[in-house]
Order: structure tokens, then C-alpha cells, then sequence
């Protein structure tokens, strides 16, 4: 192949190379960055802390790099494709075709929008991409067997399909499975023991399986805590408060008793939460 053909293809070939690059470069910054936030923990924080409560932290903080890293791959993705259009834009314009992103009436100009794919994008992104665009998000939700809880079932707009800034694109996410009567009167249950009795999530779990208690079955149970919508710490500061108050027991007496396998077994970063906001 001669030296003239492999130019030609050049352009496309470094942009390929440029984004494999970033993407590789991102990951190693994520990992770089978890390890030093491993290795910077701590020791009297190790010691307070379980092993559960430590790897809580670091799939939080985890997944809070990974979203941004996901943002900024978005982003240079966007922009590669946007290089693109320019260039398919301005051949087209040489060709005197018809094809353009702005269309004229009656001397107002309209943008246009090309609809990217958004089936894999979480709610919170495909909202974000909307407002960046100027396009309206409205979503709703429904069940379904075939899709996933919170992936995307339909959006009014098809992907690359050209549309004028301000329209409006219509989301339907799923719910999963339709859930049976005995998990909702679960869930029904273990929203009540959060809300008036300020109970940990393993506490509820406990107290709905156990035939001392609710007597759910477990998978019922299981349903409940994973739909259940709660402020954990919000809840261990409640439980917190009732024992500094009605008990007169010290922080450190507290703490022990919201972690406690036999007492109210939050995790660590729950009961911290709490302890620090005691007397705010």
C-alpha cells in the first residue's frame, strides 16, 4: 500500500488513537486515585471501622469517580462526533445538498439537534444531556419482565433523528418486575419501622423475617430493603438523640450501641454520621 493511501486515513486513525488514549489514561487515574485513598486511611479511623464500613467507602467513592470518568469519556465521545458532523456538514455543502443543522423560515433561524442513543444512560444522565442540548426531559416509569430496574424501556425520539432545540423527549424507565402483594405489604411494613421507629436497614431486615416479628419470608424481605427509600444516618441520629435524651448516655455509650450486633446495628459511617451531629 503506498504512503499517499495510508495519509488519507490518517485523520480518523488519530482520532481513534486519541480516544482509546484518554480512556486508558482515565482508568489509571481512577485506580491511582483509589489506592491513595486506601493508603491514607487512617489508622485510628481502621481500627473504629469494620471491614464492611471500609469497603462501603470505597464503593462509594468508587462510584462517584467512575460517574465522572463516564462524564468525561461522554463528553470527548460528543465531541469526536461532533468534529465529524462538521466535516460530513461541510462536504455536503460543497455537494449543494440539502441536508444542514439550521433551518430558516421566515428569517428565524432554528437549531437542530441530533438525538444521540440514550438507552444506556442512567435517568440522572439522560436528563443532564437533555438540558445541555436545550431539550425538554419529561419521564415516567412502569413495570416491565423484560428490562431492568432504572434502564430505559422507550424514549418519543428515535436515536439520530434531527430535532429542533425546545422539543421535548419523552422517557419511560422500568420499575422491574411487577412486584407480588406480599412484597409491597413488606415494603408497606419496613417503611413504617423507618419512619416511626428510626430503625437501621439490617434492623428492618430482622424484624420482618423474624417469627417473633413480621414472619415475612426472606425473599419478601429482600424486596422491601433494596425498594425501601430511607435516610439511614438521618434515622441513626433520631435513634441517637432517644438515648442521649431519655437515657442521659455518653457519645462514646451511644456509638457503641448504634453499631452493636445486639443493639441497633448501623453500619460505622451511619453511626459517625450521627455522633457528629449529636448536638448540632
Amino acid at each position: 500500500m503506498s504512503k499517499g493511501v495510508v495519509f488519507r486515513n490518517n485523520n480518523l486513525k488519530m482520532e481513534h488513537v486519541k480516544r482509546v488514549g484518554i480512556k486508558k489514561l482515565l482508568v489509571i487515574i481512577l485506580s491511582s486515585f483509589l489506592v491513595l485513598n486506601l493508603t491514607s486511611c487512617g489508622t485510628d479511623e481502621m481500627e473504629k471501622s469494620t471491614e464492611l464500613s471500609l469497603k462501603d467507602k470505597l464503593k462509594n467513592k468508587a462510584g462517584e469517580i467512575k460517574e465522572k470518568v463516564e462524564d468525561k469519556i461522554d463528553e470527548l465521545e460528543e465531541e469526536a462526533e461532533s468534529r465529524k458532523e462538521e466535516r460530513e456538514s461541510k462536504k455536503a455543502e460543497e455537494a449543494k445538498e440539502e441536508t444542514t443543522e439550521e433551518v430558516t423560515t421566515e428569517k428565524v433561524t432554528v437549531k437542530q439537534v441530533k438525538v444521540k442513543d440514550l438507552s444506556e444512560y442512567s435517568k440522572k444522565k439522560a436528563e443532564k444531556w437533555c438540558k445541555k442540548h436545550n431539550l425538554g426531559f419529561e419521564c415516567d416509569e412502569d413495570y416491565s419482565d423484560k428490562v431492568k430496574e432504572g434502564k430505559l424501556i422507550s424514549q418519543s425520539i428515535k436515536a439520530g433523528k434531527r430535532v429542533d432545540e425546545g422539543t421535548t423527549i419523552e422517557f419511560v424507565y422500568s420499575l422491574g418486575r411487577k412486584p407480588t402483594k406480599e412484597e409491597l405489604n413488606a415494603l408497606k411494613k419496613a417503611e413504617s419501622y423507618s419512619e416511626y421507629m428510626h430503625m437501621s436497614k439490617q434492623g428492618i431486615y430482622e424484624q420482618l423475617t423474624s417469627e417473633y416479628g413480621e414472619g415475612f419470608e426472606p425473599a419478601a424481605a429482600k424486596y422491601a430493603i433494596e425498594h425501601l427509600k430511607a435516610d439511614f444516618k438521618k434515622n441513626a441520629l433520631e435513634k441517637a438523640k432517644s438515648y442521649q435524651e431519655g437515657l442521659a448516655m455518653s457519645k462514646n455509650a451511644i456509638y457503641d450501641q448504634l453499631v452493636s450486633e445486639y443493639g441497633e446495628q448501623f453500619t460505622p459511617a451511619e453511626a459517625k454520621y450521627a455522633i457528629d451531629h449529636l448536638d448540632d
